[in-house]
């Protein structure tokens, strides 16, 4: 048996679903393990039987960076030092095996000054195959794709460093004492570490993929609990459909907007009823009829199961989950990597893709008829859920770790 150490992208609930996906097939394989996170986010794992272990805090460094600094900064900066202070704390676990998101780098710089092999997950395609005018055609779009790339590490290195906090990319190995030759080559042995993508190959658009790439197939967390409502809207209906479109979209004029020409579309067709999730944001003015359930929550893998139709932001999860049962997916994709599964699915077959921006209640139920009623999507949708099905119960991760831990040298 061996002691893994888990860590996950603060904030994003996407991305702790895969990780508790693989948590589980890792104890079922007999293996322990353990999250490792900031002291806010212990509250997420209270529900699950995982172990979280609280990363010492910063207070005195919190209230240096509490003035004149964004809070997306300030929560970047008080995770690079609430590491370099458990160091200790760390080192005392006596861990195997560190499975790191992709998006964090101070617990892998940690975990490499300790001797602790990483391995990176990628709760995303690490390439995002899409032309440059489909991710940044539109002006709000674009101004998602910036908020969203606004968290690169040499830019946030630069602001915090110029407000006295200093902060820097290699934070941990210079508060450890690393020499520059030794962060040099750390840089290049975690450049070269194994990836895990949370993904299938059918749906990688890169023509060539690197050695050190693997896919551990959806991990899609079916154990994790049924909360929310809405399963009770879609008994019945000739046309049920399932729509979770992020929580972002909910927080800007197009969004809403969009938001509303979709529900105005949907009550508008006969046949159709369905259940809309924000995902937490309050809906606000937006007001759902007699077909149209707004949900702030909602059991989102028991209403795929009863659903002809998924309409989605091109959310990786919510894209495997809606594929895993059989149901084709009509994206309208925001930003981030979204664009890019868009145009995955696009090639696959299994959806179509539209567009957020002057959004037509006509052309929205057009296309959701129109996906429904095609027979082709569904059965693309059908193969692929196939797929998907075949790798969470082959569980490929666990090998692929298991592989990892053999070739640690004792």
């Amino acid at each position: 048996m061996a002691k893994l150490c888990l860590t996950v992208h603060p904030g994003e609930t996407g991305h702790r679903h895969r990780a508790f996906a693989l948590a589980t097939f890792l104890e079922e394989a007999g293996h322990e393990v353990v999250f490792a996170g900031r002291r806010a986010e212990a509250s997420a794992y209270a529900r699950r039987p995982f172990r979280h272990l609280t990363l010492e805090s910063a207070r005195d460094d919190e209230r240096r960076l509490s003035g004149g600094v964004s809070a997306p900064l300030q929560e970047v900066a008080r995770y690079q030092i609430a590491v370099a202070r458990s160091a200790a704390l760390f080192e005392r676990e006596r861990f195997d095996l560190l499975v790191a998101d992709s998006s964090l780098r101070a617990l892998p710089q940690l975990a490499w000054a300790q001797g602790v092999p990483v391995v990176w997950l990628h709760t995303h395609f690490p390439d995002r195959q899409v032309p440059w005018w489909r991710q940044v055609r539109e002006d709000w779009r674009l101004a998602v794709h910036r908020a969203s790339r606004s968290l690169d590490f040499r830019r946030v290195g630069r602001l915090i460093q110029a407000r006295g906090a200093g902060w820097h990319r290699d934070t941990v190995w210079r508060q450890l004492g690393m020499s520059a030759r030794a962060r040099r080559l750390g840089h290049a042995g975690l450049g070269a570490a194994p990836r895990l993508v949370a993904s299938i190959p059918e749906l990688d658009l890169t023509g060539s993929r690197p050695r050190q790439r693997s896919y551990a197939g959806p991990l899609i967390d079916l154990l994790r609990p049924a909360q929310g409502e809405g399963l009770r809207h879609l008994s019945g209906a000739r046309l049920p459909v399932y729509a979770y479109l992020g929580r972002q979209i909910w927080r800007r004029p197009a969004g809403r907007r969009f938001l509303q020409a979709l529900v105005e579309a949907v009550e508008t067709l006969t046949p159709a009823h369905m259940v809309l999730s924000t995902g937490g944001p309050d809906p606000g003015g937006i007001r759902g009829g007699d077909r149209v359930r707004i949900v702030r929550r909602a059991p989102q893998l028991d209403l795929l199961r009863h659903s002809r139709l998924v309409v989605s932001h091109a959310g990786l999860g919510t894209l495997h989950e809606a594929l895993f049962h059989d149901v084709p997916v009509l994206v309208f994709p925001v930003g981030r990597d979204q664009p890019s599964n868009a145009l995955r699915l696009e090639r696959t077959g299994a959806g179509r893709v539209g567009s957020v921006v002057g959004p037509e209640p006509r052309r929205i139920a057009e296309a959701i008829l129109a996906g429904a009623e095609d027979r082709r999507l569904r059965e693309r949708a059908r193969a692929l859920g196939e797929r998907l099905r075949h790798y969470q119960e082959a569980r490929p991760a666990v090998r692929i770790l298991e592989e990892r831990l053999t070739a640690r040298p004792r």
